[in-house]
């Protein structure tokens, strides 16, 4: 991959920024358009299987006919040819995707703080997606919180349609391998069962979108995929108000409708779900607006009814002008008007109630002295009957503010005293969950009445994926739905890597280094004696060594084949022992020379392949020997005949011939020697 920076003369790859189960994505630049684009790129050790070509194809049929601002966008897609060390070429087919800055709902979620507000929004903008592939005739079958991200603007995006079908298709239950497709907390029943689906299975997986984003947690959660299954098809959902008490009876409406297990029961479409999750929203939030708007109304008219009866009862209480004129006084005094005016209109009028008809008002008399002295007496009268009464509502008053004053402070000792019943009925004690699966873990916490919050850290003891415990710690006392925070384990901050990877498959070497927390920088292919082809050689940095967590290493694989050495110069042992140490065997081939090679007698003269060529392993090697040629044997030529001398012919034995007979051995004594 290192090498292919450009797809097909137009897309530049950038860094990797994400990787899934079947496929990477990197960041890329159209050199065309001058525009980011995301590039997603098929494994190559998948890249063969047929399966996974199929999904990829599909995925980039389904997301290239959606055009809506909901759905992430696909641009182009290819294919890459990628040739490895050993010439094996590698199709692997890729999507050009438009480029999302921002966050997944899985991501925001175990980030935790996602509101009612937000929660509602983002489905709805999920929703409008999923309405909108469903009127163009494909059901997505694999929504859930990593298949959605927001943007950095806050717009809602679903992704990743690579199981998607048609409407129309009536094998969109299974895989060719029968197996049940989509994920396991976002099943609706009938793919649980593997029963035909269509687009209100889509809308159930939402309802468990929303659910999740509404209270932290999926509806169903299970010791594995099967019994999360099982719930779905059998086990009706929580309540969601019983988790997260901020959620309105309406929204707990519309999520048992969306979560129904029969699909007549459920929204049959996602507009209609849409409607019913904005009203019911909105109904929620007009509620409690139209509660704080009607207590202060109530207050208001309830205070000027209280003035207007009052103000009644004083008038209609006593027949005397005194009382009176205190009762008109208070109701025009809550009117507004002056209180000293009606005061003076009114003694006026008491005055001339005293006088005689007739009499002149300027004229002072005698009947007027006694008529003033009457009127002074009364209204001492009057005064004193005030300031009595006046003092009388002064107590009354002050034992009305101690009654009350008593009432507030009864009240509160009890609603102290319910409170405290009710804090002490609902505390819970944290459960042990140290070692624990993280599935297990949340169950366990979920029963014990508290809301579990993920959070990853690294541990040296605890096995990756296990939980580490809790904070607050184990056997802390808690409120029932408050959250705690469950810490899962990332594994050790520095880990080993296993030396028993060695002559493992690609694939065994990617899943364990990725459970370990190491990722793969590059494959490289290399000749090895020893390890089958397409087997790991070795790693860098090497196997057994400490390596910090999140790190990189590189893969040596086996290409399968070794490098013939060079057998020149060497004997027949020679050549046969560097050969074996290497996995190859030899065929030795023995010629005859008269005249001495350059190497020497006895040595390899000729070999084929030649040295530094690539061959499989176990290849048999042919080498050639050349000794020296044997000297003829003297016995072998004939012997010439001579004439006899006229010595030998008288029979006369010479002297040297006599010697030579007594010394030469004859043929039979020299071969038994």
């Amino acid at each position: 991959m290192a090498d292919q920076r450009i797809l097909n003369g137009r897309y530049e790859l950038g860094e990797l920024i994400g990787r899934g189960g079947m496929a990477d994505v990197y960041q890329g630049r159209d050199q065309r358009l001058g525009r980011r684009v995301a590039v997603k790129m098929m494994r190559p050790d998948l890249a063969r299987d047929p399966q996974f070509q199929s999904r990829f194809r599909r995925e980039a049929q389904s997301s290239a006919s959606l055009n809506h601002p909901n759905i992430v966008a696909v641009f182009d897609t290819g294919e890459e040819e990628l040739t490895d060390q050993h010439q094996h070429e590698v199709a692997c087919p890729f999507l050009v995707m438009e480029y999302v800055s921002g966050s997944t709902l899985r991501a925001l979620l175990r980030a935790g703080d996602v509101s009612i507000d937000q929660s509602v929004t983002w489905t709805s903008g999920v929703l409008s997606a999923v309405a909108y592939s469903h009127d163009h005739g494909i059901v997505h079958r694999d929504i859930k919180p990593a298949n959605v991200m927001v943007t950095d603007a806050g717009q809602v995006k679903v992704m990743d349609f690579g199981i998607a079908r048609a409407l129309s298709d009536s094998s969109a239950t299974m895989t060719q391998t029968q197996a049940v497709v989509g994920t396991a907390q976002y099943l609706s029943p009938e793919q649980a069962r593997g029963e035909q689906v269509d687009s209100r299975s889509d809308l159930y997986s939402v309802g468990c979108l929303l659910f999740e984003l509404l209270t932290g947690r999926p509806p169903f959660v299970g010791d594995s995929p099967v019994s999360v299954a099982y719930q779905h098809v059998r086990e009706d959902p929580p309540v969601a108000s019983a988790i997260n008490p901020e959620i309105t009876p309406a929204l707990d409406s519309v999520l048992a409708k969306a979560l129904a297990k029969d699909v007549d029961a459920r929204f049959q479409s996602g507009e209609e779900f849409r409607t019913a999750l904005a009203a019911a929203h909105q109904h929620g939030t007009t509620v409690a607006a139209a509660g704080a708007g009607n207590t202060s109304e109530n207050e208001d008219h309830s205070g000027e009814a209280a003035t207007t009866v009052l103000a009644a009862g004083a008038v209609e209480s006593g027949d005397s002008d005194a009382t009176r004129t205190q009762a008109l006084t208070a109701v025009h005094s809550s009117s507004g008007s002056p209180r000293a005016g009606r005061d003076d209109t009114l003694h006026g009028h008491q005055l001339a109630a005293h006088r005689e008809p007739g009499a002149d008002p300027d004229h002072h008399d005698d009947h007027d002295d006694a008529v003033s002295s009457v009127m002074t007496s009364q209204n001492a009268r009057d005064i004193d009957q005030r300031e009595r009464k006046s003092n009388k509502r002064i107590i009354i008053a002050i034992v009305m503010i101690l009654l009350a004053l008593g009432a507030v402070a009864g009240g509160w000792w009890v609603m102290n005293e319910i409170n405290q019943r009710n804090i002490e009925a609902n505390q819970v004690t944290v459960p042990d969950v140290a070692d624990l699966s993280q599935n297990d873990a949340q169950n366990e916490i979920t029963r014990a009445g508290l809301r579990p919050i993920v959070a990853e850290v690294h541990d040296d003891e605890i096995a990756r994926g296990n939980a580490v415990g809790t904070d607050p710690e184990a056997g802390e006392i808690m409120q029932r739905d408050e959250e705690i925070t469950l810490n899962i384990s990332l594994g050790p901050d520095q880990v080993v890597l296993p030396e028993d990877l060695q002559g493992a498959s690609e694939a065994t070497v990617r899943d364990t280094l990725e459970e370990l927390g190491v990722s793969i920088s590059s494959v490289d292919y290399v000749s090895s004696a020893s390890i089958e082809r397409d087997r790991l050689v070795s790693t860098n940095p090497a196997l057994g060594s400490t390596v910090a967590y999140g790190s990189s290493v590189s893969l040596q694989m086996s290409s399968g084949q070794i490098e013939v050495p060079s057998l020149m110069g060497m004997t027949a042992s020679e050549a046969e022992a560097a050969l074996n140490e290497v996995g190859l065997s030899i065929d030795i081939t023995v010629t005859e020379a008269e005249s001495a090679p350059s190497s020497g007698f006895d040595t390899v003269t000729h070999q084929s392949p030649d040295a530094g060529a690539p061959v499989d392993q176990g290849t048999t090697i042919g080498v050639t020997i050349t000794t020296e040629a044997p000297e003829p044997d003297p016995t072998e030529e004939p012997t010439p005949t001579e004439e006899p001398s006229p010595t030998e012919s008288s029979g006369s034995p010479s002297p040297s011939a006599s010697e030579d007979d007594e010394e030469s051995p004859s043929p039979d004594e020299s071969e038994d020697n």
